[in-house]
């Protein structure tokens, strides 16, 4: 009976001190509001926004317009980076092969839609319009036509890339159906002469 009064005492003194410390910790950011909560505001957002630049119907004015009017905060485009799809002949792929293309912003000029993305952000205060683009980093095929089975591996799967400024990022990103990156080369060029330099001294 004692052991139960002690365990029953010590649970009531444990709930009573922690309730004080939310007591204080409540009264003392009542009268210092902590600077960290502060820096953290909710804004109202959309994201994957598709413009006349792959598959969308307006324009990145008209679709400014539109967030202004509805006031939205940040509107962060998503329109395809490389909007196309092939299929070669093994082993020949690289040169017997079909291609399915759609509008997209490296079709129709990175430069130019970074431009007129920044040039409207300028003119809209209230609406923040960020660039970005989707992605199909990777796919592959199964099957063969004669079969009548061909199918196509991880198509579906698709990023959403943010944070470019220059159209040289976007038309760099290593993606299929792309541009060559040559962005790491150097790096990459320089770590293969050290690792071929010591392979032959070794």
């Amino acid at each position: 009976m004692i052991g139960l009064q002690w365990i029953s005492h010590s649970i009531k003194k444990f709930v009573l001190g922690y309730c004080g410390w939310l007591v204080l910790l409540g009264a003392l950011g009542a009268i210092y509001p902590s600077s960290a909560l502060a820096l953290y505001i909710q804004i109202d957002g959309v994201a994957d926004i598709k413009t006349n630049f792959s598959e969308g119907c307006s324009s990145i004015q008209d679709l400014a317009n539109q967030a202004e009017r509805q006031k939205i905060d940040v509107v962060m485009f998503g329109d395809y980076a490389r909007n196309s799809m092939e299929f070669g002949i093994k082993p020949f792929e690289r040169i017997f092969k079909n291609i399915i293309h759609g509008p997209s912003v490296l079709a129709g000029g990175a430069g130019g839609y970074i431009s007129e993305i920044k040039e409207n952000d300028r003119q809209f205060e209230r609406t923040l319009l960020i660039p970005g683009v989707e992605t199909i980093p990777f796919y592959f095929w199964t099957g063969s036509n004669y079969d009548k089975n061909l199918t196509a591996h991880n198509w579906d799967k698709h990023l959403l890339v943010f944070g470019m400024d220059t159209a040289q990022d976007f038309e760099q990103l290593p993606l299929p159906n792309s541009n060559f990156s040559k962005k790491y080369i150097h790096e990459l060029l320089n770590n293969f002469i050290i690792i071929g330099f010591l392979f032959l001294v070794t």
